[in-house]
């Protein structure tokens, strides 16, 4: 039977990390993906009012003025209410998420000194690709020596390079996770994988004529 997958909860980071970094010290800031400054979200706040604003009043248009028919109000009635439902459903989750995030940030600070490290081999991946092919999401499950499963998100970051298939650590691969001093299934994690080697170009490649 197949093992129900294992899903990383916020703060639950993978950190990859080239053959040239060791990283042997403890992360010192939890690294949780970057989220929209207070400015950002007063702004995007600020855009979705305007867009609900403007979405009600087409509303009220659907049904006073002509068209062709009550079926035609009804649905863009509903098409309206559903995008401006999703969009202010995502705002919140997005703040939601930042403010956890915080959180979990703070705790993980907080426990610094008591942070430690255990070996651990990767036992599952999960990957998400672009349409160019480069790796925009990546979760690993992680088995540690007492038989503890446990799972991390990999977040991109803007102006980092992209991310090829080919470099993502293999299942089985070693990697190093840092735990809180009591650790539990809601905890901030950091999972430390290396990065496969970049593949050598071929003979001739970027070479002068």
């Amino acid at each position: 039977m197949a093992q129900r997958r294992i899903e990383a909860g916020h703060g639950q980071v993978v950190r990859l990390l080239t053959g040239a970094e060791t990283g042997d010290g403890v992360p010192a800031v939890l690294p949780v993906p970057a989220r929209m400054t207070v400015a950002g979200r007063v702004a995007v706040g600020i855009v979705l009012v305007a867009a609900s604003a403007t979405g009600l009043a087409a509303i009220v248009l659907l049904w006073t003025e002509d068209t062709p028919g009550w079926w035609f109000s009804a649905l863009f009635t509903v098409f309206i209410s559903l995008l401006l439902v999703a969009l202010w459903l995502g705002y919140g989750f997005s703040i939601r998420a930042a403010r956890r995030e915080r959180v979990l940030a703070g705790q993980w600070s907080a426990a610094l000194p008591g942070v430690s490290a255990s070996p651990g081999r990767i036992a599952r991946r999960h990957l998400g690709f672009s349409e160019d092919g480069d790796v925009t999401q990546l979760e690993l499950t992680v088995s540690l020596p007492d038989g503890t499963m446990l799972a991390a998100q990999w977040y991109t970051r803007q102006g980092t390079p992209k991310l090829m298939p080919d470099r993502v650590p293999e299942v089985g691969a070693a990697v190093r996770v840092w735990r809180m001093p009591v650790p539990s299934p809601d905890a901030p994690l950091v999972v430390d994988a290396v990065l496969n080697a970049a593949a050598a170009p071929e003979n001739g490649a970027g070479r002068g004529s």
